[in-house]
Formats: structure tokens, sequence, C-alpha cells
């Protein structure tokens, strides 16, 4: 049986194909990374490209590309607060006694219903918007398209939706101080006003991030400035409910 002979050319022609392709990746490469952050590398003139704003930025980074598993994960953890709530209410329900467990069920689940209107609304926006009170309002600009300051990897949407869970269930826990003490209708009230002047500019101080001039994510409120940390809600969540129904309670008695 004749042995296959590959002519000597033939690899000569395979050396410089893989030559020039490792060139052209060095190159590719080295043009990426000399661009600067507020840069993007264009694919056709193969030049650095200014962004015309940090929104451009946002879409366009490629580390920003939406990932499918981050995505899974975060709507996962988005369900688990959102059964925290109902979870709430029957824990209080069964501490209120017979007579109060019905009104007491009501307070969470009227809480969730009203706070994640509110946060769709204006709340979100004033909250973690770049763009004032109602820059975001109603989720205004909050779309697929990942924040770029709020999570790499997923979409904006989904960074609002986990958020307004917390925002739903810290009038929950609240709740829990004035149960038997206040009328149904002043508690709607007073829900929907403390979210909104104690909650979200809480959320504002410590959680809400920017872009600045160098392109870096930096803290926006005044506590994440001088290094505050909450990765958990200690603060935001559990202080500002803990402290708002022990002020609720000494105010209605």
């Amino acid at each position: 049986m004749p042995r296959f002979h590959c002519p000597r050319s033939a690899y000569i022609a395979l050396f410089i194909i893989a030559a020039a392709a490792v060139s052209a990746e060095t190159n590719s490469s080295g043009s990426s990374s000399s661009c600067l952050i507020s840069q993007y590398l264009d694919s056709v003139t193969g030049e650095c490209v200014n962004y015309k704003n940090q929104g451009e930025k946002a879409g366009t980074d490629y580390d920003q590309a939406i990932d499918s598993g981050n995505t899974a994960w975060m709507l996962t953890a988005s369900a688990l607060v959102m059964i925290m709530t109902p979870g709430v209410a029957f824990f209080y329900a069964g501490l209120a006694g017979e007579e109060m467990a019905s009104n007491t069920i009501m307070m969470s689940f009227v809480s969730m219903a009203m706070v994640t209107i509110q946060f769709w609304a204006f709340g979100y926006s004033a909250a973690f918007g770049t763009h004032g009170i109602f820059g975001w309002a109603g989720y205004n600009h909050v779309g697929k398209t990942p924040s770029g300051t709020y999570g790499t990897g997923i979409p904006h949407i989904v960074y609002a939706f986990f958020q307004t869970q917390f925002a739903a269930i810290t009038p929950a826990e609240l709740s829990g101080g004035i149960v038997g003490r206040m009328k149904f209708g002043t508690y709607l009230i007073f829900i929907f006003l403390w979210t909104s002047i104690v909650y979200e500019p809480l959320v504002y101080w410590i959680w809400s991030q920017k872009l600045d001039q160098t392109w870096s994510i930096t803290p926006r409120g005044w506590e994440g400035s001088m290094g505050g940390l909450d990765f958990g809600g200690g603060t935001v969540i559990h202080v500002s409910g803990g402290f708002g129904a022990l002020a609720a309670a000494l105010m209605v008695g």
C-alpha cells in the first residue's frame, strides 16, 4: 500500500497561515488594550472611538454582555425574596393571635402590592436613577440592556425587579410593630409616605452608584462615599424597618 506523502510546500503554507493568524490576534489584542476606558475599538476601522455618553458605554462594553447564568440566578434570588413577604405575613399572624391574624396577613400583602406600584412609578428612579427622581419613572430606560453600574451580565430590568422585592418586604417587616394600633387606610398612607421619605433616600445614600469622569463605578450617596458597605441589607432594610416600627409604635401608642 503506497504511503501518503505531504509536499514540503504544504508544511510551509500551513506555517505561514498559523503565523499570520497569531500575528492578527496579537495586533487585535494590542489595539483593544490600548484604548482608554472611555473608548471602544471600532471593528471596521480598527481605531479607538470615544463613547458619546455613559449610556452608550454601558450598552456596547463587551464586559456587559448578557450572561444567562447570572440572569437566571438573579431571577431565582428575586423569587426567593418575593416569597419572604408572605413568610413574614404568616409569622406575624402567628404572633398576633387569632383575632388579628387576618388583618396582620393583609398588612404584609397590601404592602407588597402598594410598594411595588410605588417603586415602579418613581421609587426606583428616586433610589437608583441617574436622571433625577422621575428620570426612570415607570421603569423608563430600564430594559434588557445592562445598566453598566448595577451588576454586569444581567438586564437592567432584572436588577430593578430584584430591588423591588426588597422595597416591598421592608414595610412588611415594619408592620409587625403596629399590629392592632393603626387603621388599615391610615396604614396604606403611612407605608406609601414612609417608603418615599425614609426607605428610598436611605437606599440612595448607600446603594446608589454612578460612573465618574474616569468611567469608574463610584458611590453617589454620602454614606457610600464615606466607605459604608451594606451587602445584605442590614442597614437599608433591617435597621430602617426596625427603627421605623419602633417610631411608629411610640407615636401611635
